[in-house]
């Protein structure tokens, strides 16, 4: 989630009571503007840049804009989901396990639209764990259910996992922000002063 506020103490001195009436208004309304900005480019851009998009109504449904109004000054771009992978993706940094001593590591195996393993992976038949050999460690493999086929490598045991920024959520909510900003809010005075009584 990355949030958007305004501070308007600084600026309420030397405002007359007309405009000082107008002036929450006219910062949601900017903010709010800004929030939907990011959302949009959060999906459009840096979403598929960052994943394979399997649902294109997946990022839609799970970035939402948590709106501002004259009594609170700030909006929020977020993942109404919460989902734990793409808070990870979006931080990066090393990632251990929590209840075992290893991580299963996916090999190439496709995903679900919301970037899950499917449980007939998690849950799969016939399978056994074995070293890999020469200090590479375990992994999961799967017997074939026809005694021609290889065996199906499923995941690799790690005792912790290194992960890049691959999601670039942050840098990217912050460069809108920097560059519509301005714009927005001067308009949204503009807008607020010509429909003032």
């Amino acid at each position: 989630m990355i949030a958007i506020r305004a501070q308007t103490k600084a600026t309420l001195g030397g405002l007359s009571r007309l405009k000082r009436r107008q002036l929450p208004f006219a910062i949601a309304n900017a903010l709010n503007h800004t929030a939907f900005q990011v959302r949009k480019r959060t999906i459009s851009h840096t979403y598929p840049r960052a994943f394979t998009v399997r649902s294109r109504g997946l990022p839609k449904t799970m970035f939402r804009v948590r709106k501002a109004s004259k009594r609170r000054l700030r909006a929020s771009v977020y993942d109404r989901f919460k989902y734990q992978w793409l808070a990870v993706q979006a931080e990066g940094g090393r990632k251990t396990p929590h209840s075992s001593s290893e991580f299963a590591v996916p090999n190439k195996l496709r995903r679900t639209a919301g970037g899950k393993i499917p449980k007939r992976y998690r849950n799969a038949p016939r399978t056994f764990v074995a070293d890999l050999g020469r200090g590479y460690g375990r992994a999961i493999w799967q017997r074939p259910a026809q005694r021609h086929r290889r065996l199906k490598l499923l995941f690799m045991l790690e005792q912790g996992v290194d992960v890049p920024k691959r999601f670039r959520f942050y840098q990217d909510a912050r460069r809108v922000i920097a560059t519509r900003w301005p714009r927005n809010i001067k308009e949204s005075w503009r807008r607020a002063l010509a429909t003032a009584r």
